[in-house]
């Protein structure tokens, strides 16, 4: 009987979906927005956060770097010498490894490349339990200073270049200049943790590198606990063997060793916002469902008649729930389908707009984690949507009554008044609270994209020439090499002016050491972060449009005893004196250099970031391995990569051009996170605000359907249209006003959360008057057709008619 009266009901709730296509196809929609928005960020949120690391025991797998108290750094990069002696002595890890990032040129075919490569050792393969594909790992004797010149490709690089052929090892790879037999391919999953090209032995000499400290052999370190130890034991145990290898090697720079498990050191800092996100995801399908419920319980409404007579016909309330949640356990289903095919197409176009950040071993395929939270989501639109209605038909407060009256009310139940006021109130406040969180990030971003940079963006194109080592050894040959590429670029046709430097704004940076000028350098233990240095032609500030302040910008005469800094090194380093003609010099240098200008500060690191003080040195070029180009067109930019391309092909032909994007491009780039997070909140935020609106819209037209015969009543004794539009409006704009004043208080605690968040909100309170006003307002005026329209409508019924309704 159970399963007969279930498939029943379902027939009998079908019919009435298609006797009724228009409501039934909205409230589908509705769920199906407020399903995908959830399922897509989840999705996203899965990837990111819970997905398994591809590699056995993630939960033993720990990042090893160092705290630098004297650079003010938390993660430092980590010395070889004190990897070395950690590997040695420890107790607690089953097995670490050290890596390094490396880069070389590649020709293959006529084509240049620039490989990005990673120098480990011979344990990484152990850490991460990867096997190659083919061929073997490298031989811990090819790790040893002097060993063989091997490597082994990646995955992506053998498809690529190779065309997956299996006959590669044994082969012989030149890079810069160099010959390396190729041991073997790794699978794809050797992509992890970093992406790169080419493996090669680090073959380090702890010996040789003992007095260098962090600043040079520096690299990154990887680790695998044993069963059963905690972070807080390997990092005692570390702890334990780095003091007594600082012991014996006083002179070196004090640090402390971290164990952070690796998930939580690389990804911890996404768990936040992405929580909040999913939080904002919750809230759009919390108010798709109170639509939804709305709806239905409108639609019950006109049944209230069939339901009653059902129970006063013996109907259980068991069996009244039933019917009544199959409907809204129908339109889930269907709504669940449609959102999650939004969901997909969502995900693979959010995606392919952080294709080039997202690192290629992270995957967002469904799992049982995705599938088990649609369920989990339909099975909750399903409540959502169909408990209240069902409990309001189930449990009726006088039966008798209701069925005398069915016939002859003149407008609707304080009961069913008082639930569609409610759900419509939640609405409108779960709405105006995601509006207001998206305003103030659309006003943060606002103010980042308004930000002055501090130099030119527009008409510039910028590029990045590394030279091959081998073939460029001698000075005489890199200097001949720069100068005859800035003469030929110089006469390219609409260019204006190009420069040369070694790092650019929105790039990496060079760090150095330097001794001030009447600046007593820091003692022992205390901070000494390093500054960033510039290498620049003479006309590089005239090139970018960087601000002088003071003294004069490199000539061309200029020897290598010159130096240029920002205001935020005067600032810092000679508050209220003149800089000019004082002396800076590099750390460990015996020659002074004069500073001949201050320029204005730069973003360098992103527009949001503070400026740092920043050294600028006139660029020996002898000595240049890799530049920046710089050049200034009144044309497109991008029209100047093929010419520029041509010029580096015509000199060496084993030359790659890479990095080629215009300024524009790389202010952009920087922000890329900024401008998701804007995204992830403010869709989710738009569509709220809509179905919020249209649920205002479906119960204002219900209640003034109700009090159709009310409304014909008053007109007949004199009440005048406007006076109708003015009752109908009036009951919208009190459910507005009390939703937005619930929504107001939930706005104020998504602005303290997102104001947590560093610097998410960039120059922006959290209380921004502004915004909260203007959002507000918005929301207001949105409002007024979901209650002018039924309000028109109601103002226009014939009083006749109206008295004969019923």
């Amino acid at each position: 009987m159970g399963i007969l009266s279930i498939w029943c009901d379902l027939m009998c709730v079908c019919r009435s979906l298609a006797k009724q296509p228009a409501s039934s196809l909205m409230v589908v929609c509705i769920l199906a927005i407020g399903m995908a928005g959830t399922t897509t960020v989840f999705s996203f949120f899965n990837g990111l956060l819970l997905r398994p690391l591809p590699v056995p025991n993630q939960e033993r797998l720990v990042d090893l770097s160092e705290r630098a108290p004297k650079l003010s750094l938390d993660y430092a990069d980590l010395s070889y010498p004190h990897f070395h002696a950690w590997r040695q002595y420890n107790k607690t890890f089953e097995c670490m490894a050290f890596r390094t990032l490396w880069w070389a040129n590649l020709s293959v075919e006529g084509r240049a490349e620039r490989i990005h490569g990673l120098k480990a050792t011979h344990d990484l393969f152990d850490v991460l339990a990867i096997r190659p594909l083919l061929g073997r790992p490298f031989t811990t004797e090819e790790d040893r200073p002097g060993g063989p010149d091997v490597l082994l490709l990646s995955y992506g690089l053998w498809e690529r270049l190779f065309a997956r052929d299996k006959e590669i090892v044994g082969r012989t790879l030149y890079l810069d200049g160099d010959s390396f037999t190729i041991v073997g391919v790794l699978p794809p999953e050797g992509a992890f943790p970093e992406q790169r090209d080419v493996w090669l032995p680090l073959r380090g000499d702890p010996e040789q590198a003992q007095g260098l400290g962090y600043g040079l052999t520096a690299g990154s370190g990887i680790g695998r606990l044993k069963k059963g130890v905690t972070v807080e034991q390997a990092r005692e145990d570390l702890t334990r063997i780095h003091r007594a290898w600082l012991e014996q090697h006083p002179d070196s720079e004090p640090t402390v060793p971290t164990v952070a498990d690796w998930r939580e050191r690389y990804l911890g800092q996404y768990r936040l916002p992405m929580s909040i996100l999913l939080g904002v995801a919750v809230l759009l399908l919390l108010i798709a469902s109170g639509n939804a419920a709305g709806i239905i319980l409108t639609r019950a409404a006109g049944r209230s008649r069939e339901i009653a007579t059902r129970a006063a016909l013996g109907a259980t309330r068991r069996r009244i729930i039933q019917q009544v949640l199959s409907e809204s356990l129908i339109v889930s289903i269907v709504g669940g389908a449609l959102g999650v095919l939004l969901a997909h197409h969502a995900l693979g176009a959010l995606l392919a707009a952080l294709a080039d950040s997202i690192p290629v071993w992270m995957t967002f395929r469904s799992d049982i984690r995705c599938i088990l939270f649609c369920l989990s989501t339909a099975g909750v639109a399903t409540l959502l949507s169909g408990l209240l209605p069902a409990l309001h038909a189930a449990f009726p407060k006088d039966l008798h009554g209701m069925l005398q009256a069915l016939g002859n009310r003149a407008t609707p139940s304080l009961q069913r008044r008082r639930a569609l006021n409610t759900i419509v109130i939640i609405q409108i406040s779960l709405a105006l609270t995601l509006l207001i969180g998206a305003g103030l990030l659309l006003q943060a971003f606002r103010q980042v994209q308004d930000s002055d940079p501090g130099f030119r963006t527009t008409g510039i194109l910028t590029y990045h020439i590394p030279l091959t080592a081998g073939l460029y050894a001698e000075d005489s040959k890199r200097k001949a090499f720069w100068e005859k590429h800035l003469e030929e670029v110089r006469a390219l046709p609409g260019v204006a002016r190009t420069s040369l430097s070694n790092n650019l704004p929105m790039t990496w940076e060079e760090l150095n050491h330097f001794d001030m000028e009447g600046v007593l350098r820091p003692g022992r233990g205390e901070p000494d972060p390093p500054l960033p240095t510039r290498r620049v032609t003479p006309d590089y500030f005239e090139t970018l449009g960087i601000r002088l302040l003071s003294g004069r910008f490199f000539a061309a005469q200029d020897s290598e005893q010159t130096a240029i800094v920002n205001k935020s090194f005067a600032s810092r380093f000679w508050p209220g004196k003149n800089p000019i003609d004082r002396q800076i010099r590099l750390r460990g240098s015996k020659e002074w250099r004069h500073v001949v200008g201050v320029v204005d500060d730069t973003s360098d690191w992103g527009l949001d970031k503070p400026a740092q003080p920043v050294v600028h040195l006139p660029a020996n070029l002898g000595t240049s391995t890799g530049m920046f180009g710089v050049v200034v067109t009144s044309r497109d930019p991008l029209a100047l990569v093929g010419p520029i391309r041509e010029i580096v092909q015509s000199a060496d032909p084993g030359l790659p051009l890479e990095q080629v994007r215009t300024m524009s491009q790389r202010v952009d780039q920087s922000m890329l996170l900024r401008r998701l997070y804007t995204w992830l909140l403010g869709v989710p935020a738009a569509a709220a605000g809509i179905i919020a609106c249209a649920g205002l819209y479906s119960v204002i037209s219900y209640w003034a359907s109700q009090r159709t015969r009310e409304i014909g009543i008053r007109m007949t004794f004199g009440a005048r249209a406007f006076d109708v539009v003015v009752m109908v409006i009036g009951q919208g704009f009190r459910l507005i006003l009390i939703g937005s004043g619930f929504g107001l208080l939930g706005a104020y605690a998504l602005g303290r959360a997102l104001g947590s968040m560093g610097n998410l909100l960039y120059r922006v309170s959290p209380t921004d008057p502004l915004t909260f006003i203007g959002v507000s307002a918005l929301l207001m005026v949105v409002a007024v057709p979901a209650c002018y329209l039924p309000a028109r409508r109601a103002a226009r019924i014939d009083p006749m008619a109206a008295l004969r309704y019923e």
